[in-house]
């Protein structure tokens, strides 16, 4: 291991199997986590369908010195399960177009709502002497639409309408669906390079333990650092984000994405270390061994 003719060029192999490493956890990081089941949990568990409700009811009682209507119109006919399954929705046709498939209808129709609106609008109609006309019906058909729209841009939480009208969700589906060749690619170059290694050190196979758990640990605490730092200094809380949902289901998801990252840096280093020890404790069972002679 010491010549130079085996040295250097195990060394820069090593260095891109650091490469190839961060890489391979990477792409295994996002291949798990970047799902529209995994993204609904997130908002599930993190009240996302609480914050819209709260977020629904400050809006129309703001509203209510424009229009005259209670919020109370609204919200006693909005339940917050209705709610849940909406942004669950919102998840799933925003995957359907990352993967080029049909959306699942969603038009948001409530029928309670829909009454609420309605038996208010004619209740107010019918105290101030307006004719309940095809006026007064366009005005309880627009009250509900609007109401409708309302709740649909509240509830898409990771904001894939927005993302979609801009064209983002489909330049980005050239990269989610070839998620899966990504991770094989990485983790093949991993392979080739240890092959590589293999090749270099065949006179000497244990050095191969040590490149190789050299790499592993310097990829574990090259990913891990970054991942403290945003953790520890809660970068991501620092997010502009208007909107109360949109930032807890950013922050929360992003978060959640660094400490899966974290955790795989975390093993690999470790793995790196029980190779560097093996190969420790193998060069040192061989330098253990000395040749005997026979005495005459």
């Amino acid at each position: 291991m010491k010549k130079l003719s085996r040295y250097l060029p195990s060394l820069i192999v090593s260095l891109l199997l650091v490469f190839f490493i961060i890489l391979t956890a990477a792409a295994s990081v996002f291949c798990i986590n970047i799902s529209a089941g995994r993204l609904s949990q997130i908002a599930s568990n993190n009240g996302s369908a609480d914050i819209v409700y709260s977020q629904l009811e400050k809006y129309w009682h703001e509203r209510y010195s424009s229009t005259r209507v209670p919020a109370e119109v609204y919200t006693d006919a909005l339940t917050k399960e209705f709610i849940a399954q909406h942004i669950d929705l919102e998840i799933r046709n925003g995957f359907a177009e990352l993967r080029n498939i049909d959306r699942e209808t969603n038009d948001y129709q409530n029928a309670e709502l829909d009454k609420s609106i309605s038996d208010f609008y004619k209740k107010y109609a019918e105290e101030n002497s307006f004719k309940d006309d095809e006026a007064l019906e366009k005005a309880i058909t627009e009250a509900q639409k609007s109401a409708r729209t309302v709740i649909q841009n509240n509830c898409d939480v990771f904001k894939f309408r927005t993302m979609s009208q801009h064209r983002i969700l489909s330049k980005a589906a050239k990269v989610f669906n070839y998620r899966f060749f990504m991770i094989a690619a990485a983790a093949a170059g991993v392979l080739v390079l240890m092959m590589i290694l293999l090749l270099i050190d065949h006179k000497e196979k244990s050095a191969v333990l040590y490149w190789c758990g050299c790499s592993a640990l310097i990829a574990g605490i090259l990913g891990t650092l970054p991942c403290l730092y945003l953790l520890f200094t809660n970068y991501f809380n620092g997010f502009s984000i208007k909107q109360p949902q949109v930032f807890k289901a950013y922050t929360v998801t992003m978060t959640t994405f660094t400490e899966a990252f974290m955790s795989v840096c975390i093993a690999t280093g470790a793995a790196g270390i029980a190779l560097l020890i093996v190969y420790a404790v193998v060069t040192s069972k061989d330098k253990s061994v000395a040749p005997t002679k026979l005495e005459k």
